[in-house]
């Protein structure tokens, strides 16, 4: 028998109202999430408005931002963290407490029901998960309204962009190619000097399919190389292996590792390593999270040497969330995060995030995106956007930066 805590958490809003319009209102909420007992930083956890089909998630160090246009009574915030129960809290009456107030919530232990009366199979659950996803996933295109975010360090911030994306997405049993991005707005921040100087050459590597995010790693899709673990050749180059139950989105949800197979690794694809949730009920995969294997680094620094690029890749992590709507799943988070070192003795590390947050998902009257209109997969998105500008974000959500 497991047993799951749902340990206590504060948070503490800072609510304000916004008075864009005789006949529109726009609330801000902007908080964070801190374990109760711990009092740590609740990072990535999912905030969204049931019904609404808007949210957002917090940032590493908790915070969060959630614009909400014209809030009623009948809307409620919810909060949904792996390992914890789901919290529902009303708008309104978050609106009523004053600024920075905080809610309590007791430690609690919760007994997870008894699922293994036999062992489980997990290659079986997954099969069984995959062979759901038409079950679970949108058929229908939908649109996905979005923010994004990618970020360059070494040693201090060195490059940050960020802006609205538009996702169209043709339905869970057509292959990516039929989806498609659309730039909205974004914004940079400048370069420091010391990147500008005469003779300098691009120190930093250039992000050219982080726009893509959402829809290279989406595990709704058919499956492709970066999703290759859900393929029908998935058992054979990976181990999977059963690790436990969890909750998550107040259900019981398998959780899932899976690990390059050591018999056949060096001749296969195992390119990763890593674990997901498969919600007990529906097989619905509600998040995988996933490192390059040792193999999977070796292809990646291979292309890298043929490219002539001075780069190699220590690591690379994936992270993506799925959330209820309209009775099935869909995509709410990914993240991808990068450490590389060049090749040049005693160079530094350069780390890289991106980010892709789901703020709204339109599921009606959804029209594909014109390929006129859409990024390519080679092109830069901080090519493209802004000088920053502190009023950029004045009426969206967005996933808080850190601040250092």
């Amino acid at each position: 028998m497991n047993r799951m805590c749902r340990l206590t958490f504060l948070m503490g809003f800072v609510c304000t109202w916004a008075n864009l319009s005789a006949q529109v209102q726009l609330v801000s909420l902007q908080g964070q999430l801190v374990d109760g007992k711990t009092k740590e930083p609740l990072s990535y956890a999912s905030l969204y408005i049931r019904g609404r089909s808007i949210g957002t998630v917090t940032n590493e160090k908790g915070n969060f931002l959630l614009r909400v246009d014209r809030p009623t009574q009948a809307d409620t915030l919810l909060i949904s963290l792996l390992g914890y129960q789901t919290q529902r809290l009303p708008i309104l009456r978050l609106l009523e407490q004053p600024a920075g107030a905080r809610w309590e919530l007791h430690q609690v232990v919760n007994q997870l029901r008894e699922v293994a009366v036999r062992p489980i199979d997990a290659v079986e659950l997954v099969t069984r998960a995959v062979k759901r996803i038409p079950d679970n996933y949108s058929e229908k295109p939908i649109l996905l309204t979005g923010f994004y975010r990618e970020w360059i360090r070494e040693q201090e911030l060195t490059l940050l962009s960020e802006g609205q994306l538009e996702v169209y997405k043709a339905g869970c049993r057509k292959g990516i190619s039929n989806d498609a991005v659309r730039f909205v707005k974004g914004r940079r921040k400048q370069l420091p000097d010391y990147f500008l100087s005469e003779g300098d050459t691009c120190r930093i590597p250039s992000i050219t399919n982080g726009p893509h995010l959402a829809i290279l790693l989406d595990l709704a899709k058919p499956p492709t190389d970066m999703t290759n673990f859900l393929s029908e050749i998935g058992p054979e180059i990976y181990t999977f292996d059963y690790a436990g139950m969890t909750a998550i989105h107040d259900r019981d949800a398998y959780e899932i590792t899976f690990t390059p197979n050591l018999k056949v690794a060096w001749r296969s694809t195992a390119f990763f390593a890593g674990k997901l949730l498969i919600d007990k009920e529906s097989l619905a995969i509600v998040q995988a999270e996933y490192d390059l294997s040792t193999i999977g680094r070796f292809h990646v620094n291979r292309e890298l040497s043929l490219g002539k690029l001075p780069l190699r890749v220590v690591k690379r992590r994936h992270l993506m969330n799925y959330h209820p709507h309209d009775g099935r799943y869909v995509l709410h988070h990914v993240q991808v995060d990068n450490e590389y070192r060049y090749t040049v003795k005693q160079a530094k590390p350069i780390t890289n995030r991106m980010d892709f947050l789901v703020t709204k998902t339109t599921s009606q009257n959804v029209q594909k995106i014109p390929k006129k209109a859409s990024i390519a997969l080679n092109q830069s998105f901080s090519e493209q956007v802004m000088p920053f500008d502190t009023a950029f974000w004045a009426k969206e959500t967005i996933l808080e930066e850190v601040k250092n």
